[in-house]
């Protein structure tokens, strides 16, 4: 959704033509989506795809391009913005990662809570950019809260989330088909990639290997047929920033720490603890606490009882910190793909100044 429709449809809008690269490891998407494109009536070269590995979009970076829409790790972001940084011409958009979280009061709706926090750790198989890998909840209600997370967390199931059906036309002599259908029992898919659960096992690994980290729920695996599959992995733990890694780092897959605060002072500087800024979900009744939240939190997306990945389209998206660079994608692309020309007219005959100079 961010490269073909947050990214590109903006551009074209503005007059602009795009070359998009997709991730090697989840191409078929973008690929789709182009040809969608072309069958509405858009000219042939206004979209133009390349599939490739990483060095094909360092290429194209570095290539004749005004303008570049990254979404992915920080680190390739970093390098994306120092391409620009040697061009006179080139400015950047980067979408990059999180730590995101909820931060979750006494005051709200149990039941909302809940709801919220497993779906923004959970969803897509903890591998959205706002993702919550943290909870962050008020100690008045903290052991009952991950309690509760961490049996709602047990009952999730990961698997293929396509299931194979045989059909027919229905007549005696009819031909009979297998096809794909969406499989209602499996919460979320897959890991990425080999990579991708490999640095999601290692995180686990610390978590379990550390006598302050208390584990609610173990983390399975399952591997096969290339499909790298983890069962989530929930634990408890006071805040102790930089002496856990996994913490403060992202992790991208279905990993949660539940976090204690006493005061909303300590929930914000739990938050902010981090080298990224870009969601949070804040779920309180409190019209006051969530208003102090949306001043100090360091994040470029703040929900308000909606958990931290109901993003919508018609609102910036992006973040602050090693998450974003200040040029935020979906309704606020346009402003990053254009280039604003300042036009003054003198209307009178003689030499005037609209500062009004003499």
């Amino acid at each position: 959704a961010i490269g073909m429709f947050w990214n590109a449809a903006p551009s074209i809008v503005e007059g602009n033509t795009v070359v998009i690269k997709p991730s090697e490891d989840a191409p078929m998407s973008t690929q789709m989506a182009v040809e969608i494109y072309e069958e509405a009536g858009l000219p042939h070269g206004v979209i133009n795809l390349v599939h490739g590995r990483g060095d094909s979009g360092n290429l194209l970076a570095r290539g004749d391009v005004d303008h570049i829409c990254f979404t992915g790790s920080a680190e390739v972001g970093q390098h994306i913005r120092r391409v620009a940084a040697d061009s006179w011409n080139k400015t950047t958009s980067c979408e990059m990662g999180s730590k995101s979280a909820c931060i979750i009061f006494d005051d709200v709706e149990f039941k909302l809570s809940l709801e919220s926090a497993v779906a923004s750790a959970f969803k897509l198989s903890g591998q959205r950019c706002v993702s919550s890998g943290r909870m962050i909840v008020q100690r008045t209600i903290y052991d009952e809260f991950a309690k509760r997370f961490a049996e709602e967390a047990s009952k999730l199931k990961t698997g293929n989330p396509f299931k194979k059906v045989f059909s027919t036309s229905g007549d005696p002599g009819c031909v009979g088909w297998e096809a794909l259908v969406p499989d209602e029992d499996v919460y979320y898919g897959p890991i990425i990639n080999k990579q991708g659960y490999e640095k999601a096992n290692r995180y686990n690994e610390l978590v379990q290997n550390d006598p302050l980290a208390e584990v609610l729920l173990k983390p399975e695996t399952i591997v096969g047929n290339d499909s790298y599959f983890l069962t989530p992995c929930v634990y408890k733990t006071e805040w102790r920033g930089h002496d856990a890694p996994y913490l403060r780092n992202e992790v991208f897959g279905p990993h949660v720490a539940i976090i204690p605060f006493d005061t909303i002072e300590d929930a914000i500087r739990i938050y902010n603890d981090t080298e990224y800024g870009l969601a949070v979900g804040v779920l309180t009744n409190d019209f006051r606490k969530a208003r102090i939240l949306r001043d100090e939190c360091d994040a470029g997306m703040i929900y308000w009882n909606g958990g931290s990945i109901a993003a919508e389209s018609h609102l910036a998206f992006g973040g602050v910190k090693k998450s974003g660079n200040g040029f935020p994608t979906a309704a606020r692309t346009f402003r990053a793909v254009t280039h604003e020309v300042s036009w003054t007219v003198n209307h009178a005959d003689k030499l005037t100044f609209p500062q009004g100079m003499k």
